[in-house]
């Protein structure tokens, strides 16, 4: 074969496996320069995926992704909470949904992965508001009604109801886990038991006396009346632990309506009636018996002359509106006052029931005089023109002025003082003598046949003056403090 035959054919090669070459090109180009496209049918979440190149699934996720619903339901008691996005804090986790797409099958719905950055405080709280719908605190034994008849007292008692709380812990694990691992099914919410505090077993065992204290009576119809309607409107009392105990919110307006009477009282050094004359005598006898159950006091006020029933610094006052007295149960149980107005023995008593004091321990109140001061000398006049000329009659009387300290004193199951501990130093002011005198003129003569009229009796002794053997100087209970006018209609002994 000659040279240029050989050349030819060597051409002939060449040109066959250019072609070849192209042809295999021609084969295995589309896929190398062709956009990789998701396969058909496919979602994420419900947004459409399938047909798209990767670009394009990129720019419909960044797109729809607002208005993608992203919430968890919590589950309990047949009741369904919402924790939407706005707790959740959701952003889009781009490239590993595409990633996901990519390899989906046609007509697969995957899911929108995301990542989370929830507002703590704020899912705290909407755990709070779901507790308040689930939550069934526990009820504690409780007492249903105290009576004190016939000198026995009776208790109706309630037992106590354990109750659900919602385990809040528990709860944001879940919420947690759920988050991490982008799993949007509902959370069964755990409610946990929970027990009350107070059994029956153990409000039974505060059913004892702690404390008693009586005060004699004094005869008067009136006084006798308006004790009685406090003392009712007290017993029975039940005051629970942290409670505070008020005897003016308990009793309410001391009023002509309410049942009250006016009986004599002290205002200003002198003997006047009053509406609800007698009451603090009901205050004085339960101010004791709450001292010496070691409850603590709120509010108390001591007269302005020592009382005729009480020991000076161990006496209470009451005005409505004005002076009350009130005290806390510093208990983790109730207690229980009772009030007993004894009209033959001419006794008023009150009792508190409860948990005894430790170790057999009892309390009594004492009281001291640390001086006496006399009344200031002489005397004063006033004026009253509704009086005969020349008629002189005694307005205040004079008294002796009484300092006074009260104690409390613990004593031991044998009898024996532990401790005391001061309770109130209180001054009851001496007051002077004063009358009231009518005009210096001369008296007009009654005319022929008529009968002199009779002067005004200034301090008349009412149903509540101290019997007449306890002297002219004998103290009296009143409401005033030195210089304070009362309104008849609110004062109280």
């Amino acid at each position: 074969m000659t040279f240029l035959a050989r050349l030819g054919r060597i051409f002939r090669c060449c040109f066959l496996m250019l072609m070849l070459l192209t042809a295999c090109r021609g084969v295995s180009s589309p896929t190398a320069t062709a956009e990789v496209t998701i396969a058909r049918g496919v979602t994420a979440d419900g947004i459409t995926l399938g047909g798209l190149t990767l670009p394009q699934a990129r720019e419909q996720l960044s797109r729809e992704f607002a208005n993608l619903p992203c919430e968890l339901v919590v589950e309990a008691e047949g009741q369904r909470f919402a924790l939407d996005q706005t707790l959740l804090g959701p952003a889009l986790d781009l490239e590993k949904t595409v990633a996901l797409a990519q390899t989906a099958r046609a007509d697969e719905n995957i899911a929108v992965s995301r990542t989370f950055s929830p507002d703590q405080a704020a899912l705290d709280a909407c755990f709070e508001e779901i507790a308040k719908t689930l939550d069934h605190p526990p009820a504690d034994a409780k007492v249903v009604s105290f009576s004190y008849n016939g000198g026995s007292p009776v208790w109706e008692f309630a037992p106590a109801q354990d109750g659900l709380t919602l385990d809040r812990a528990d709860l944001a694990a879940q919420v947690q886990e759920a988050l991490e691992n982008n799993d949007f099914s509902p959370i069964a919410a755990t409610l946990s038991p929970a027990s009350a505090t107070l059994t029956l077993d153990m409000l039974e065992q505060t059913r004892q006396l702690v404390a008693t204290f009586s005060t004699d009576l004094l005869p008067g119809t009136a006084r006798d009346t308006n004790i009685e309607l406090c003392t009712k409107a007290l017993s029975g009392s039940i005051v629970l632990p942290g409670q505070l105990f008020s005897i003016n919110q308990t009793t309410g307006p001391r009023t002509a309506a309410a049942g009250y009477k006016e009986a004599s009282t002290i205002q200003q050094g002198r003997l006047v009636n009053a509406r609800a004359g007698g009451v603090c005598q009901v205050a004085g006898t339960l101010y004791n018996a709450a001292v010496m159950a070691d409850l603590d006091i709120v509010e108390r006020h001591s007269h302005s002359l020592v009382s005729f029933y009480i020991a000076p610094a161990l006496d209470a006052t009451l005005v409505y509106g004005a002076k009350d007295l009130s005290f806390r149960n510093n208990r983790k149980t109730p207690i229980y006052i009772a009030g007993v107005m004894d009209k033959k023995a001419r006794r008023l008593t009150f009792f508190v029931y409860g948990e005894p004091l430790p170790d057999g321990m009892t309390i009594r109140t004492e009281s001291r005089v640390v001086a006496l001061n006399p009344p200031p000398s002489g005397s004063d006049e006033i004026l009253d023109n509704s009086l005969s000329p020349g008629t002189r009659v005694v307005h205040i009387k004079s008294r002796q002025g009484t300092v006074a300290q009260s104690h409390k004193v613990y004593l031991d199951a044998n009898g024996k003082e532990i401790k005391r501990v001061a309770l109130t130093r209180d001054t009851y002011p001496a007051t002077k003598l004063v009358y009231r005198v009518g005009p210096a003129s001369a008296a007009k003569k009654p005319a022929a046949g008529q009968k002199p009229a009779s002067p005004p009796e200034a301090d008349t002794p009412g149903d509540d003056t101290p019997p007449s053997d306890a002297g002219p100087d004998a103290p009296i209970a009143q409401d005033d403090s030195p210089g304070q006018v009362l309104n008849p209609e609110e004062s109280g002994d």
